[in-house]
């Protein structure tokens, strides 16, 4: 009987998983340009440019990119890019790849004076310019191994000197701010 009313608990998260962890985007429907895009989010009380967050970009030939407001606070630019070494975009392609990207679960916390976190996976659109296919992440999200893959993402990232390159523009736009 236990084990009966444990299946029938379970049943409706066993038929929903597909949904719930999200579909694996087919080889194709991947963006020929971009593996991932990661946020570096500034959060917290203060101005503007205190909380500005980067969006980092994982292209296919190794190359990131650091988009973050300009110092009118108006407009992204790109403030920074950094050529990976094939051996290091190879790593972080088989530690991030799009399918274990996709199969993350992830969901927001119940708190305040947090940040979302958003790891992002695009496809081309028609015109051939890249367009969000999925995007996993949320409020202070927590979640199967949504920190792990953020962490281990950061760490790849670091060898290159991205988090230093976001505080420092972030300084940027606070001086720009007085």
């Amino acid at each position: 009987m236990k084990r009966l009313i444990a299946l029938l608990c379970l049943l409706p998260l066993l038929l929903s998983g597909c949904t719930f962890v999200g579909r694996v985007p087919d080889e194709e429907e991947l963006s020929k340009e971009i593996l991932f895009s990661m946020d570096y989010n500034g959060a917290g009380y203060g101005t503007q440019a205190m909380c500005a967050s980067a969006e980092v970009y994982v292209h296919t030939d190794g190359r990131i990119s650091v988009m973050m407001p300009d110092l009118t606070m108006e407009n992204i630019i790109e403030i920074a890019s950094f050529q990976m070494s094939p051996e290091d975009y190879e790593e972080l392609a088989a530690f991030a790849s799009p399918r274990k990207i996709a199969r993350l679960l992830a969901w927001d916390t119940e708190g305040c004076d947090g940040t979302t976190e958003w790891i992002t996976l695009y496809t081309d659109g028609e015109d051939g310019t890249p367009r969000v296919l999925l995007r996993k992440g949320g409020y202070m999200p927590d979640g199967i191994g949504f920190q792990e893959m953020r962490s281990g993402i950061f760490q790849r990232l670091e060898k290159y000197g991205v988090g230093k390159t976001v505080s420092d523009w972030r300084q940027k736009l606070i001086d720009a701010e007085e």
